[in-house]
């Protein structure tokens, strides 16, 4: 899909799993693309990986340019959730399973469920594109570290 920069231009994102009307949206540098020859693009690995409602996509603000298999190196995000009185963390998938208890690694690397708006998403990537102030925020946004 193509998503706003906040420069007048457009960057290329992907929906990478879509449980409901949220989603995981990864966005990527590419320069120009042509509509409908996403298959040839070069994609690289993701510049931002969000959890993000559907409401700028539904409005058409966010237009649907073409369709591609995800890159398999795209980790889907997992989360801790406490489970049970005793406050046990447990690790749940994005579909909202909880797939079992957190390991101190989980609990080391894992965060909570967070999404973010799509206006905040595009804020971000217009401060990435140097036309708005970089908030701390945005660093929990980025994909980097959490890609294969």
């Amino acid at each position: 899909m193509a998503v706003p920069d906040g420069l007048g231009q457009w960057v290329l994102g992907q929906a990478i799993e879509v449980p409901g009307p949220v989603f995981l949206l990864a966005t990527f540098e590419v320069g120009r693309w042509e509509v409908g020859r996403l298959d040839s693009v070069e994609l690289g690995a993701p510049v931002f990986l969000v959890q993000t409602m559907d409401q700028a996509v539904r409005d058409g603000r966010w237009e649907i340019v073409g369709r591609r298999t995800p890159d398999v190196g795209i980790e889907v995000p997992r989360y801790l959730v406490p489970v049970g009185l005793g406050g046990e963390l447990s690790v749940q998938d994005i579909y909202g399973e909880v797939v079992g208890p957190a390991t101190a690694e989980d609990v080391a690397r894992l965060g909570p469920y967070k999404s973010y708006s799509p206006a905040l998403v595009e804020r971000a990537l217009a401060a990435r594109a140097g036309a708005e102030e970089w908030l701390d925020r945005f660093d929990e946004m980025l994909a980097a570290g959490r890609c294969k």
